[in-house]
């Protein structure tokens, strides 16, 4: 019987780092479809498969971690300097749990927000773009 995976088991890390306070993640993976119609195509278009790419984003608490935390947790502030800088970062989504498949690839922060609500937590969301590939591991 197939079994169904929380929200609570699964991890998004930055730089082999946990995003502290994630509440959401979500990534997509796609391929570019290069048109290749022939004239015997009776007016149906063709394509072959192109390019692929992915993205993403995750969303998270606004927090201000301790030094102690700073080494186990991702901040906006964090992520707010990886833009800025236009440095490259490891982006991992997995399983909490042993034997979960392992989502990685090397990619760069295309925006940063920040949200404050008139009632309840602050929030940020960090969106980025893959640069290469993103692989699956067991």
């Amino acid at each position: 019987m197939a079994s169904i995976i929380n929200a609570t088991d699964v991890v998004v890390k930055a730089n082999n780092i946990v995003v502290g306070c994630a509440q959401s993640a979500d990534f997509t993976v796609s391929r570019e479809m290069d048109e290749a119609t022939c004239s015997s195509s009776g007016g149906w278009k063709q394509v072959s498969p192109g390019q692929k790419s992915w993205s993403g984003s995750f969303s998270a608490v606004f927090r201000e971690f301790t030094s102690g935390e700073t080494a186990t947790n991702v901040s906006f502030d964090t992520i707010f300097d990886l833009l800025d800088d236009g440095t490259e970062v490891t982006i991992e989504y997995t399983k909490a749990a042993a034997g979960g498949k392992r989502y990685t690839g090397q990619a760069f922060i295309s925006e940063v927000s920040y949200s404050q609500p008139d009632k309840g937590a602050v929030t940020w969301t960090a969106n980025y773009e893959g640069n290469g590939a993103f692989t699956v591991a067991a």
